[in-house]
């Protein structure tokens, strides 16, 4: 019996950790969504006229809102509105794909430290601390809005650093569990692991999340680069299914653009994916045995992702054009006049 079966704490622990990982990472990010007073919005439909214009835009409101499910959605609503085309949405949805493997690197400051009463001063408990403390006083005494929700991004802040804290904690003695790094070394198998990526992002409503998780488990040693990569390209694919529901109820139009996310991260992933472990099998790339940190999956995660939306800008029209053999126009739009007697 593992320490995890005899000790129904521990594994009580992670699921607290991930909770409070998750609520800070939802605090924060609707805190920011609010600061913006709907100024995003308007920026996103004026500046998405051409491909490389929506990429830019799409990463750089991803990596404020810290979510492409949420600058997806953006963009299916000003289609489903008419004040959009899927073409121009196209753009936005590629740059959401990188913009999102910011939360990645905010991750790592969890994991940063140093010697010291300096390093001590700017380590990540200490700015969790800070943060809590600017961001209740802000969140209580602020009589306006723009205050408040400056106070839930801080408060956001220092509970998503205290839910790291706590599942790093938790799934430290993971490494030491035969059972646990019996199912990591499964992952090297690149179908099975983009799979369990997908499922995991799905389950969690976010790939950020996923991406989360997977740097708190590298702190048991046991996961190589090997088995980080077939997750991370299966986190960016799975991370397109909340974006469906984003369309539910919409028109065609509107519909395509959600299933753009997810074909293009598809499309991105196989190629990506497909090219390096092509070169792999005769290269052999040393890294893919060797352990990974929090810091290298958040590199990992950035570099797969900018590979992908590299891929996917010469050829951004073609998951527009798949969308659209997938969800055809709808047929009945006859005229229903009535007849006139002769």
């Amino acid at each position: 019996m593992n320490a995890w079966m005899t000790d129904p704490a521990q594994a009580l622990r992670l699921l607290t950790g991930i909770a409070l990982f998750l609520f800070g990472m939802t605090l924060m990010g609707d805190g920011l969504r609010a600061a913006s007073d709907g100024r995003l919005e308007p920026v996103l439909y004026r500046l998405s006229n051409t491909t490389w214009k929506g990429v830019l835009l799409g990463t750089a409101v991803t990596a404020v809102l810290q979510s492409s499910c949420a600058t997806s959605a953006m963009a299916v609503g000003f289609v489903n509105a008419g004040m959009m085309k899927p073409r121009q949405a196209v753009g936005v949805i590629l740059g959401s794909i990188l913009g999102t493997s910011v939360t990645g690197w905010i991750i790592c400051l969890g994991y940063a430290g140093g010697g010291g009463m300096i390093g001590e001063l700017l380590s990540a408990r200490t700015l969790a601390c800070l943060a809590a403390a600017v961001g209740a006083v802000l969140r209580i005494s602020g009589r306006d809005g723009a205050r408040r929700w400056a106070g839930d991004v801080l408060m956001g802040f220092a509970v998503l650093m205290a839910g790291l804290a706590v599942m790093s904690a938790a799934a430290e003695s993971l490494g030491s569990q035969p059972w646990f790094t019996g199912a990591m070394r499964s992952m090297t198998n690149p179908v099975a692991g983009a799979v369990i990526g997908g499922v995991i992002s799905v389950v969690l409503q976010s790939a950020s999340a996923a991406v989360g998780v997977m740097q708190a488990l590298s702190v048991t040693g046991a996961v190589t680069g090997g088995m980080a990569l077939p997750l991370l390209l299966g986190i960016a694919v799975g991370a397109g299914v909340p974006v469906l529901f984003a369309a539910i109820g919409a028109g065609a139009e509107a519909r395509r653009t959600a299933y753009v996310y997810i074909i293009a991260a598809g499309m991105g992933a196989f190629l990506v994916g497909g090219a390096f472990y092509a070169v792999h099998l005769f290269a052999g790339f040393g890294f893919m045995a060797e352990a990974v940190d929090p810091q290298s999956v958040a590199l990992m995660n950035t570099l797969l992702r900018l590979a992908m939306l590299l891929v996917l800008i010469p050829m951004a029209g073609l998951p527009e054009r798949t969308a659209r053999a997938l969800v055809p126009d709808n047929p009945r739009r006859k005229s229903r006049a009535p007849k006139t007697a002769a």
